[in-house]
């Protein structure tokens, strides 16, 4: 069942997307990851945390896709970028986008299965967590941001990795859990500059644990 419910999700997140135009902010993401990646301009964009942009230009990277030098004469504009990128360089736009949004995906599927183990992992419930995986699967707004080339489903994976990770630390606590929770983290505020939401998050969550305990 399980196997089934992440088939039927990964059809869903390719089949809705492939023949998708771009959303407004996925040219800005994809022509700063490619600048950022193949020209380590991390100042371009510089107002969105590298990973998960990064993460979307690797495969337009291995097929020879870069943003024409036209970008410069127009400073640190993404948007603008992004436009001649897709619009003005000769490249098939929705090539481009099937490529840079099958990493997304790449992502949605193991929030899938992050979910699943978090609440199999606390109820012990198998039902219940083939549930938490269908529900998280076939959310409409988690479907939605799910296949798109921008950096919102790396953030919610990572941040929702880091929770669970968390909270299995303070029932359980070990070396291995603390490094991967540490890691979970670095991945969430290199992801988005909301990220660093997780911090004060964690803060709270540990105090209210705490009181909880005593």
């Amino acid at each position: 069942l399980l196997a089934l419910l992440a088939i039927l999700v990964t059809i869903l997140a390719v089949g809705s997307m492939w023949d998708d135009s771009a959303t407004a902010d996925e040219a800005a993401h994809i022509a700063a990851g490619l600048i950022k990646l193949r020209e380590g301009r991390l100042d371009f964009y510089a107002t969105q945390a590298p990973l998960v942009e990064t993460l979307i230009a690797i495969p337009l990277a291995a097929h020879g896709v870069r943003v024409p030098d036209e970008w410069h004469r127009y400073g640190n504009r993404p948007w603008v970028a992004g436009h001649i990128l897709l619009y003005r360089a000769g490249y098939d736009a929705q090539k481009i986008l099937r490529l840079a949004r099958s990493p997304v995906i790449a992502l949605f599927l193991p929030l899938c299965f992050a979910v699943w183990w978090f609440v199999r992992d606390v109820t012990g419930s198998d039902a219940a967590a083939l549930a938490a995986f269908a529900l998280t699967g076939f959310c409409p707004t988690v479907l939605a941001h799910g296949r798109l080339a921008t950096v919102d489903m790396g953030v919610t994976f990572f941040a929702f990795l880091a929770t669970a990770l968390l909270l299995r630390l303070l029932r359980a606590p070990s070396i291995g859990v603390a490094v991967a929770t540490g890691l979970a983290v670095a991945c969430t505020l290199a992801s988005k500059v909301s990220g660093a939401l997780i911090v004060p998050f964690f803060g709270i969550v540990i105090v209210l644990w705490w009181f909880w305990r005593r």
